[in-house]
């Protein structure tokens, strides 16, 4: 196990002055509290540094770019495969950020999730949104042993960064490839208004006008973000490939509704 964890701000923080804990549902508080460095060690803005009880077998499991920016500790925080948290806090013990997990987040096409991350896709969005979170890019799905299954001390093979638009609502790459190989595996669908307060329905299409996914359902938006569409099908099935429909509606309180209709190709290997 490891977690690895990005500097987003324009500071230089000291690791020492960080902790690594879970939450406790029943008796709400923290436990198994990690110091992550008895001694200062420098976490330079827009870089990474990754935690772990044996970086050596770290290595050996994935390829880790920058081996200097590995943190061993005695001991790790409990993260079981199917579900658990991960908290950052400072050394008052202080929230700084919060990730609940389970296995359902991992791309539903993995037969065998093992050893495969779970990446952030965009660091600047919420760390609680579900579709924030991917499966990191493999060679092969259904041989999913197959590639690095982790970008330690990199830029996540999952990374986005949503691009600004004029628009309500907009698609920048209508063509993408769902097969998990980190390249265009998710439709992004980018949304921007210029008051809060919307609530958005997304349903996607087939070309023969077939509902396939119900993708939001009265889902509370931001002022601007992105919703993203892994290519599977109401029943946990990858969509097949083809031109699908995305029809969004958007409304508020004050009656304003707004409907949009776009279009998006889903390709794969034949």
């Amino acid at each position: 196990d490891y977690v690895e964890l990005y500097n987003r701000s324009g500071k230089i923080l000291d690791v020492k002055d960080l902790r690594l804990a879970n939450w406790n549902e029943n008796l709400q508080g923290y436990e198994h509290i990690k110091t992550l460095s008895e001694d200062g060690f420098l976490f330079f803005p827009k870089s990474w540094i990754l935690i772990s009880t044996n970086s050596l077998i770290v290595q050996k499991q994935y390829y880790v770019m920058q081996p200097k920016m590995m943190i061993e500790i005695p001991s790790m925080i409990s993260m079981p495969n199917t579900e658990g948290n991960v908290l950052v806090l400072n050394k008052a013990l202080q929230q700084l950020d919060r990730f609940d997990y389970n296995e359902d987040m991992h791309y539903g096409l993995i037969q065998d999730a093992k050893g495969i991350s779970l990446e952030r896709v965009n660091y600047d969005e919420d760390t609680k949104k579900r579709d924030n979170w991917h499966s990191a890019a493999v060679a092969n799905i259904k041989n999913s042993h197959i590639g690095n299954k982790g970008t330690p001390t990199s830029i996540n093979s999952q990374y986005s960064k949503n691009p600004s638009f004029d628009g309500d609502i907009s698609i920048e790459e209508e063509l993408f490839s769902p097969d998990n190989d980190g390249y265009n595996d998710m439709l992004e669908i980018q949304y921007q208004f210029g008051t809060p307060g919307y609530t958005a329905n997304i349903r996607i299409y087939d070309s023969q006008g077939k509902l396939i996914r119900n993708l939001a359902n009265n889902e509370v938006l931001a002022t601007n973000g992105v919703i993203r569409w892994d290519g599977l099908d109401n029943n946990n099935h990858k969509a097949n490939i083809g031109i699908y429909v995305i029809y969004v509606e958007v409304f508020n309180l004050n009656g304003d509704v707004k409907h949009y209709k776009l279009k998006a190709v889903l390709a794969g290997r034949i």
